[in-house]
Order: C-alpha cells, then structure tokens, then sequence
C-alpha cells in the first residue's frame, strides 16, 4: 500500500512539474521556408515535391503560456 502511494504521489508530481513544449506547423513553399529557418527552430521538414514543405518549428510565443 504504502510503495502504490508513494508512486502515485511520485508520477502526479512528475506530470505537474512537466513544461510543454507547444509547436506549430504549418504548409510552406520555398521563400516562406527561409524566412521561417531565420527565425525560427526548425523541428521537422517534409518535402511535398514542386517546391512545397510541410514545416513543424518552435513558436517562441507558445513557450510563455
């Protein structure tokens, strides 16, 4: 009873003290790419072809909620 306790009170701690990390993503072309690499901290980059990404980056805005 007592170790069942501790790990609950252990986990809900855990997940409380946790800050998230929000992205945003967004479909881009080649232009908007660049500005978006000069601001910005890319996460990930998927090349849809004809010059066209999809982009998940770090919005610093989100990091303050």
């Amino acid at each position: 009873m007592n170790m069942t306790c501790k790990l609950i009170m252990n986990s809900l701690y855990g997940r409380f003290a946790m800050k998230p990390i929000f992205t945003d993503q967004k479909f881009i072309n080649k232009k908007q790419l660049t500005k978006l690499i000069e601001k910005y901290e890319i996460i990930e980059l998927i090349d849809l072809k004809n010059d066209d990404f999809f982009c998940s980056f770090i919005n610093p805005k989100n990091l303050d909620k």
